[in-house]
Order: C-alpha cells, then sequence, then structure tokens
C-alpha cells in the first residue's frame, strides 16, 4: 500500500494510460479461501464485487468507483501446493515476440503463449533473479 495525492491526475495526465503496452492490464488475487480474501479486501478498501460464471466455476471481480480492476479466485488444483498470492498482467503488443525477448534478457517462459477465453494471451514469465510475472 502506499499514500498518494488523492487526486493523482492534478497536472491532468494519468499516471498510467489504461489498455498502453506495459501498462497492468489485470491483477488476480489467487488464494484458497476465496470468500476470506474478498471479505479481507472489500472491508479494508471499501471495494465492491462483481460475480460472472467462468466456466465451472464463479468468478469475482473486484470494483473500484464502479470499475471492475482484478479478480479473486481460488488456487488451481494444477498449481500444486503454491502459496497464495496476487499476479499482475502486464499488457504487451505481442505476447510471442515478449517470449523471445524474455529469453533473450536471462528470464525464463514458464508458461508459453496460452489463449484466455476472449481476453487475450498469458504468458508467464520468470526474470533473471527468478521473479515470477503474468
Amino acid at each position: 500500500m502506499s499514500e498518494q495525492n488523492a487526486n493523482p491526475e492534478e497536472d491532468g495526465e494519468p499516471i498510467q494510460e489504461p489498455g498502453k503496452p506495459g501498462s497492468i492490464g489485470w491483477r488476480e488475487c489467487m488464494t484458497p479461501d476465496p470468500a476470506a480474501a474478498i471479505t479481507f479486501y472489500t472491508e479494508l478498501f471499501g471495494w465492491t464485487t462483481e460475480t460472472m460464471p467462468m466456466g465451472d466455476m464463479e468468478y469475482t471481480m473486484l470494483v473500484n468507483d464502479g470499475v471492475p480492476f482484478a479478480g479473486v479466485q481460488g488456487i488451481p488444483p494444477e498449481m500444486g501446493n503454491a502459496p497464495p498470492h496476487w499476479l499482475e498482467y502486464v499488457i504487451v503488443e505481442d505476447a510471442k515476440a515478449s517470449e523471445s525477448k524474455i529469453l533473450e534478457l536471462g528470464g525464463q517462459v514458464l508458461q508459453p503463449s496460452m489463449q484466455i477465453a476472449d481476453k487475450g494471451i498469458m504468458v508467464v514469465l520468470a526474470d533473471p533473479t527468478g521473479a515470477v510475472k503474468t
């Protein structure tokens, strides 16, 4: 958490342009107890929620000022004993080209490009220090 000016766009320029390559496109909380996480964040920050069906599960989005900006879901079995964590999805122009750049810069591609419904293509990477990013 950080304390910032209540109006970060005072000079008329947004801190980050939504949808622009390099910006955060989505966030996701992966937890073994989604209900507890939802209760915690909505009570802490005053966020609201919206739910939608997603395959065989219900997906909950966190909403701030009427705008969905993150999701909360259970940790899927294929992730094994992964600890609860937050993911941030960074927008890129070309996911395949980004895979090559990741390797060129000494990172690892942990999950190659994969289509996520009609939302886009996701790649999971680790930087040269081992930090994981989507």
